[in-house]
């Protein structure tokens, strides 16, 4: 502590006080958001008042104090409004921008400003598409879910997973297989609780547009060891405009004995596998196709007349279980021998190393 005349002049423990004063008010009236300028500049303050052996020293000081403060309220006012323009200002622009695509008419606007639809646009503005869709139905040969006399069938299995045989053609013949189609627009957004659509809300009264759309009816046998690859069987149709409209029928004939002689994949445990699709060209259509349902598929199979089930035997099923059992064990005892060599080296390689 030292004096000059009546005046008593600031210490350095006082200065501290000061400092720790004016942080403390600074940090209630503006949140602490100027705290780091107002340290820098007490800490420059600190050094300065160190010197304070004149009256003059004094006055310095306290305009030193002075510039501190104002320092403070104009870096807290700077502060404060950055944040108040990074917090309100860009998301406002972006939630204006959202709020704007939300209520903007996707449709046409009339002389009152009402949103009009287009023909296959839906929703209040327009917002969304109408779909297609086709289902395919069997006519011929019948597939009923069940016949009369099927436990007197020897061939078929109870016990095996499957459609019991309803339908018996030979192996040489010729089968024409007869459908029909019921094309038609429904809205995606109506769906049943499982999450598929429910076509008997969700179809629309608009007619499907039949002279747009460019459809194709494709119907194959399947070759079960090349089933993807394997497409010699394939017939393709342009749908004409009653076909897709369900006014007429869509016949394809196949020859069994000519899917035998190409090869034997096509009759797997006495059965044919046969299956039909709508296929469409997107390129300029009004709508689009959505054809992700369980009878937008045909799927038809036929069993050969003749053909008897042999049930493997008890003595073939003990084979196939010990060689399953042999293989999995060989592949552990691998395994163990592989790592044993790979331990056995590491630990040579670190002994050298030592």
């Amino acid at each position: 502590e030292c004096s000059f005349g009546f005046v008593r002049l600031l210490t350095v423990a006082d200065i501290e006080m000061v400092r720790v004063v004016l942080v403390v008010l600074l940090c209630l009236g503006v949140g602490c958001a100027g705290y780091g300028p107002v340290q820098r500049w007490l800490d420059d303050a600190k050094r300065d008042f160190r010197i304070l052996s004149s009256p003059i020293g004094l006055k310095n000081s306290l305009s030193a104090l002075n510039r501190l403060r104002e320092l403070g309220k104009v870096q807290s006012a700077k502060f404060e409004l950055d944040t108040e323009q990074e917090e309100v200002a860009v998301p406002h622009q972006e939630r204006q921008q959202d709020e704007d695509d939300e209520e903007e008419c996707k449709g046409n606007l009339d002389s009152d400003g009402n949103c009009v639809c287009g023909r296959f646009q839906l929703g209040e503005l327009c917002s969304r598409s109408a779909l297609g869709r086709c289902r395919i139905y069997v006519l011929k040969p019948s597939q009923e879910s069940s016949c009369s006399g099927i436990n007197s069938i020897v061939s078929y299995d109870s016990f095996l997973d499957g459609d019991p045989p309803c339908t018996f053609v030979k192996a040489t013949e010729t089968v024409n297989f007869v459908f029909k189609l019921d094309c038609f627009l429904f809205d995606p957004m109506l769906k049943l609780p499982s999450g598929a659509v429910d076509e008997e809300k969700a179809r629309l009264s608009t007619e499907f547009p039949n002279d747009e759309m460019d459809l194709q009816y494709e119907f194959r046998a399947i070759n079960w060891k090349k089933p993807f690859s394997d497409q010699r069987s394939l017939s393709v149709r342009k749908l004409g405009l009653d076909e897709m409209n369900n006014q007429t029928e869509i016949n394809v004939p196949k020859s069994l004995d000519l899917l035998n002689s190409w090869d034997d994949g096509y009759s797997i445990g006495g059965r044919f596998y046969f299956e039909g699709t709508v296929k469409h060209n997107q390129n300029g259509a009004p709508i689009s196709m959505n054809q992700a349902c369980a009878g937008c598929a045909a799927r038809v199979f036929l069993d050969i007349e003749g053909y008897e089930y042999i049930p493997q035997s008890e003595d073939a099923n003990t084979i196939t279980t010990v060689v399953v059992v042999v293989a999995v064990v060989g592949i552990l005892l691998i395994g163990l021998i592989v790592l044993a060599v790979f331990w056995f080296r590491r630990s040579r390689v670190g002994i050298k190393l030592d």
